[in-house]
């Protein structure tokens, strides 16, 4: 059975994002025209690559300034469950694109087919080579960086936070009569998006 999206869950959700880019906008909009025009273009493009768990895994990503505090970004990448993209607002505190900011974002990993591993299973515990689909999986990422300025426009970028799982048991056996320990419907569960938020990646302004 394919996988189910926790719709309610994922509309709640989106629903914060979009009543906080509303409530910022016009706000930040006054504060841009009263900056002036100068003021915008001292926020770079950045372009870079990092490594993060539960996030966008080994990858690549933009971020364009949009409004004086917020840009909005994307990652390309690959974790455990297969090619991941991903893309979201980011808010500045600060005004700036360096020091604190708080981000939300939407991230699907691809799956993979015909995926080979060893398991244990019952009744007797046994681990076995076992065939899985790993289906399509999706999760809402809440995270909090701190962007250390390097040299004139670039930046390291720390991040923690946590990745919320929209998407139901997004995998099947291609064997129905191999039943699985409670050990490793956990692993599974692990190697699944979603969780603890740890990242680190570099930043090139230009």
């Amino acid at each position: 059975m394919r996988p189910t999206v926790n719709k309610l869950k994922l509309l709640v959700l989106f629903s914060i994002i979009l009543m906080t880019m509303l409530a910022g906008s016009p706000l930040l909009a006054q504060e841009n025209l009263r900056y002036g025009e100068s003021q915008k273009e001292a926020n770079p493009v950045f372009l870079g690559f990092g490594l993060s768990i539960n996030d966008a895994g080994l990858g690549f990503g933009i971020e364009l300034p949009m409004l004086h505090a917020f840009s909005v970004f994307g990652n390309a990448g690959i974790g455990m469950w297969g090619w991941k993209l991903g893309g979201g607002i980011v808010y500045y505190p600060k005004h700036i694109p360096y020091k604190s900011s708080y981000s939300v974002s939407y991230y699907t990993a691809s799956g993979l087919k015909d995926f080979k591993t060893n398991l244990w299973t019952e009744p007797t515990g046994a681990e076995e080579e076992v065939d899985i689909d790993l289906y399509r999986a999706g999760t809402v990422n809440l995270v909090y960086s701190y962007n250390l300025k390097v040299g004139k426009s670039s930046k390291f970028v720390f991040s923690g936070g946590y990745a919320i799982p929209v998407t139901t048991k997004p995998y099947k056996l291609h064997d129905d009569a191999v039943v699985l320990t409670e050990s490793s419907i956990q692993f599974l569960e692990l190697m699944q998006p979603g969780g603890v938020i740890i990242g680190v990646k570099y930043m090139i302004g230009i």
